[in-house]
């Protein structure tokens, strides 16, 4: 396996090490769960558990987490841009990208020039049925995640595993050492990284042509519930939505046939997408038999379609509240079926989001609020052409050069630029100078709300919150010269509705916690609602200590103290 010197650790590390090599004492096992599933629920806002929690179950999850589990009402990510890369990187590892180097789903090479996507390894071959994908692995992750560390101190016996639609996702939850990550290939069939393994798991094999979603061709997507008890108004409002090819605005939305061009994507952009992933974990725990040992497992779980739907249809649609119903029904039961499997057996429950999600602008301004969408170059009153284009000119004029080819600006990606730093225009002070002009031609955009330069960053001058979060997705080799957020509920791009900013809409996610099957006189872990101000990055270092293992190497943050006690002054919400 490739691995960027991860695991290369020195001194004390072989005490931890020589761990694995011996049984965990008795009263070890009974104080550790054997089983660990994380739940990643793609871009799913907090706000969705307070808007729509008059429509969840007894049945479902969000009621249980309720009643019986610990419910942060205060969750935020930290770093500044929150797409699902860095979103997923910050979960399993405790550490923010300016330290796992995950600063975006996809950064600039300065060598080439060439956007690379964050999980891109031409090293590295796809296992099982594949057509048109990249090669990919978990290489460009420096830090090693919670389900490496446990791998180093079980001498590997300890099982992870991870599944999602998205590549991304599913390796970032699983780190480099795990016995198998699993997405969907463009061809619809299950696929993994030769990083992990030669052969695809036999339950994972579909006897389908066509793949293991083909069950839902021409299926149709209807609402869950009695169209009454939503909260969506009673005439579906459809304003600026972007259904895929192929599909509507309003409900039902029928699925086109498998085998045709638009099946895979109205598949994914439907509950039959988490359907197929809840699926396949379902064949994980058992056919691996997780959490049947003295040996604790790790299971990551990403339901990346209330993702696709949000971006199609945007957070105020009918459509994500069906979706976050759905959600709520699907995990309840898949939780049913896991206690099922370990009889009793002590297991824990996780369950946050990579990121939230900010309004389709269209829709906001309807509503009389300042939004706009691509607001960057619309607001630029007297020069035309693209960001990029307006940035050289700038550059330019202000650095006395001449137009010249290569020009001054490498790129300017998300929130990112990234200056030509080998231009010979740009020699000694002039890089740092260039880098404060752009920081000032950004700031003088007047939906610009924050600019940091690489010098500020790495001098300690970025002090500000926005500056502050924008420096946590800094890392030097993978950053450009200046990174940037928007005013709220300004988005660039054509996609309907999108995340990637430091605001409250975006950060702000659940974090839930719940034990099952706890049989200890001693009580189980504290339940109640807490309210202080949390990260997704307090995920691993708490796993960790309830696993009685080290955190992960790169971790920074510290655990929830909340669930480290047996007491609790907390009430149940």
């Amino acid at each position: 396996m490739r691995m960027r010197g991860v695991f290369v650790i020195v001194g004390s590390f072989w005490f931890v090490l020589s761990l694995g090599a011996n049984h965990r004492s008795p009263a070890a096992e009974d104080r550790s769960p054997s089983l660990v599933v994380v739940v990643s629920v793609d871009q799913f806002a907090y706000e969705y558990l307070e808007r729509f929690r008059a429509g969840f179950v007894e049945g479902g999850l969000f009621r249980r987490c309720q009643r019986d589990g610990a419910w942060f009402t205060n969750c935020h990510h930290r770093h500044g841009v929150t797409t699902t890369a860095p979103g997923h990187s910050v979960q399993m590892t405790g550490a923010y990208p300016e330290t796992n180097g995950i600063v975006d789903n996809g950064w600039i090479d300065r060598a080439t020039g060439k956007e690379v996507y964050c999980m891109a390894d031409p090293h590295a071959k796809l296992v099982g049925h594949q057509a048109g994908d990249e090669p990919v692995s978990p290489r460009n992750l420096i830090s090693d995640t919670l389900g490496d560390r446990l791998k180093i101190v079980t001498g590997g016996r300890s099982k992870v595993f991870s599944v999602s639609l998205k590549d991304r996702a599913a390796i970032l939850l699983a780190g480099h050492a795990a016995d198998g990550a699993f997405w969907l290939s463009k061809s619809g069939h299950w696929v993994t990284s030769d990083a992990y393994r030669t052969e695809l798991p036999p339950y994972l094999r579909s006897a389908n042509p066509e793949g293991p979603a083909a069950r839902f061709s021409g299926k149709t997507w209807n609402l869950l519930y009695d169209r009454g008890r939503y909260q969506h108004p009673q005439t579906e409002d459809s304003f600026a939505e972007g259904p895929p090819a192929g599909m509507k605005a309003n409900f039902p939305h029928q699925l086109a046939e498998a085998g045709t061009k638009s099946f895979l994507r109205q598949m994914e952009v439907s509950p039959f997408g988490n359907e197929l992933a809840i699926e396949a974990a379902r064949l994980i725990v058992a056919d691996e038999d997780l959490g049947k040992d003295e040996f604790p497992d790790i299971l990551g779980i990403n339901l990346a379609s209330n993702d696709y739907v949000g971006h199609c249809f945007g957070p105020e649609s009918l459509e994500v509240e069906d979706m976050t119903y759905r959600t709520d029904e699907l995990l309840g039961e898949f939780v049913d079926y896991v206690n099922e499997r370990l009889g009793g057996r002590r297991w824990i429950f996780v369950l946050t989001a990579d990121h939230g999600v900010a309004p389709i602008p269209e829709r906001v301004a309807r509503r009389k609020i300042a939004a706009k969408r691509n607001a960057l170059v619309l607001d630029s009153r007297s020069q035309s052409g693209s960001a990029h284009q307006m940035l050289e000119a700038y550059l330019q004029k202000g650095l006395g050069v001449g137009n010249q080819k290569p020009g001054l600006v490498m790129a300017v990606i998300e929130s990112q630029v990234y200056l030509r730093a080998d231009h010979p225009a740009l020699k000694g002070d002039d890089f740092q100078r260039a880098q404060r002009l752009t920081r000032d031609w950004l700031l003088s955009q007047n939906n610009v709300a924050a600019a940091v330069t690489r010098e500020q960053i790495l001098s300690g001058g970025a002090t500000g919150r926005l500056e502050a979060a924008l420096k946590r997705s800094f890392h030097p080799r993978r950053s450009g010269d200046v990174l940037f957020c928007l005013e709220p509920y300004d988005i660039e791009g054509s996609t309907t509705a999108t995340h990637g900013s430091p605001w409250d809409y975006d950060t702000h996610v659940p974090l839930l916690i719940n034990e099952f099957g706890n049989q200890s006189p001693e009580g189980g872990l504290p339940h109640g609602r807490f309210n202080r101000l949390v990260s997704p990055a307090m995920i691993a270092p708490t796993l960790a200590a309830l696993l009685h293992v080290p955190p992960p190497g790169g971790c920074l943050e510290q655990a929830l103290s909340e669930l480290l006690s047996r007491e609790s002054p907390h009430s149940a919400p």
